[in-house]
């Protein structure tokens, strides 16, 4: 399952100028811009807000900060994924603020990008009082930093625009990796452009409390969302399975059990699990699991599909191994190995895992640089061997599952 050293010099000649003609165009291919956009009305008549949003986005109105005693997360818009090993969602959210002190537009401005200034890599790209939300005086801020929650870290884009009467205030933020946050910018400019504040929407009384956020710096809450709130209630279990091995489990993804090594890392979404090893001075190894409605389609129709999409398109990648398998319990499965170069002209591999249960795909991924790909791979392989897919009321009322995107290719 090695690239040669010939083959993979002429993957990457063959490939060269496609991936950079790729980075010059390919924002056209995934940009909402280039086709019309419908959208949908969402109402909150107890906080006196509506705002339209696009209609293929999911809506999750679960309070992130339900412990807080100022901050109510109201209502979450999430992006659809570009493909299955998109390890992102960009997202808009609402937020209500019960300002504990006395606040007037500037100040209020301060206390948001100073709220934000300890997060990791902090750059102010712009802001300004002289914006309007909803037809009220707004602030609108921007900046970047770099999120380590996620392996590997993504660097991301934010903006925000927030707007207070008296002590009730409500921000929307748009959370998007720096790399791609001009792809739905526009559909953020609409939704804030389609927000209102209904009858009790903002108190417009005279605010009361200190004058000055600093004197509530004690109390003060962090308005941002954690990924532990986030995470909640996709959460597995991991606990000890011998030396040096741990044993994890997820209802939720209908994941019976799987072994990894100890030191792996776990992160969970709505949407996927991914095992990450630790670094040593190398890059890290992932394995990302992602969960699919398969409707009435088979395994052989989803690897037709993907084995037909690699062969088509030898310019971008080399098919090392196509064939079927049997997982833990003699589950049938399809497992394809590939080649193909990044924009930097470096050579990866990427073996892929497909298996139908339950009317539900599991797509079992392991990308790696071709240098590093065998160091991991018994590891990896142990790991998917280990995989049990068993039946799960749970991962049946998992309302993130979606259908797969139309091709499960690495880019």
């Amino acid at each position: 399952m090695e690239l040669s050293g010939s083959k993979a010099l002429v993957i990457t000649v063959g490939l060269f100028l496609t991936f950079y003609a790729l980075l010059i165009f390919g924002s056209s291919f995934y940009s909402y811009g280039q086709q019309p956009v419908s959208y949908d009305q969402y109402n909150n008549e107890t906080y006196g807000i509506e705002i339209q949003y696009p209609s293929d986005w999911k809506v999750d109105t679960k309070n992130y900060n339900e412990n807080s005693t100022r901050y109510t997360t109201l209502v979450a818009f999430f992006s659809p994924l570009n493909n299955y090993k998109d390890p992102f969602q960009d997202f808009v959210e609402i937020i209500h603020d019960k300002v504990p002190y006395k606040a007037n537009l500037a100040g209020y401005l301060d206390e948001a990008i100073n709220s934000y200034k300890d997060l990791k890599n902090f750059h102010l790209v712009s802001s300004t009082t002289g914006f309007s939300l909803g037809g009220l005086p707004a602030y609108k801020l921007t900046y970047t930093y770099r999120d380590d929650s996620v392996s590997p870290p993504l660097d991301e884009k934010v903006n925000v625009v927030g707007t207070l009467g008296g002590n009730d205030a409500f921000f929307i933020r748009y959370y998007a990796q720096k790399n791609s946050y001009a792809n739905y910018l526009p559909i953020f400019n609409k939704m804030i452009e389609s927000f209102k504040t209904t009858t009790g929407g903002l108190n417009t009384q005279e605010a009361s409390g200190p004058s000055n956020p600093q004197e509530i710096q004690n109390t003060q809450e962090n308005p941002l969302p954690t990924e532990q709130g986030n995470l909640k209630e996709f959460q597995g279990v991991s606990s000890p399975a011998g030396q040096g091995l741990m044993s994890y489990e997820n209802q939720f993804f209908g994941i019976q059990k799987l072994t990894y090594p100890e030191g792996w890392s776990v992160y969970e979404n709505e949407t996927s699990i991914q095992l990450t090893s630790p670094s040593k001075g190398i890059s890290p190894a992932t394995v990302r699991i992602t969960t699919y409605l398969s409707e009435n389609r088979t395994l052989e129709d989803f690897a037709a599909d993907d084995y037909n999409y690699y062969s088509s398109n030898p310019n971008l990648y080399a098919i090392l191994e196509s064939k079927h398998i049997k997982l833990l319990g003699d589950q049938p499965a399809h497992l394809e190995v590939v080649g193909f170069v990044d924009n930097q002209s470096r050579v990866f591999k990427d073996l892929t895992i497909l298996s139908v249960k339950n009317r539900l795909l599991y797509v079992i991924d392991y990308v790696a640089l071709d240098e590093q790909y065998q160091r991991y791979l018994p590891v990896v392989i142990n790991l998917i061997k280990s995989l049990d897919l068993g039946t799960s009321s749970e991962v049946q009322n998992n309302q993130n599952i979606s259908e797969p995107p139309a091709i499960l290719s690495p880019l």
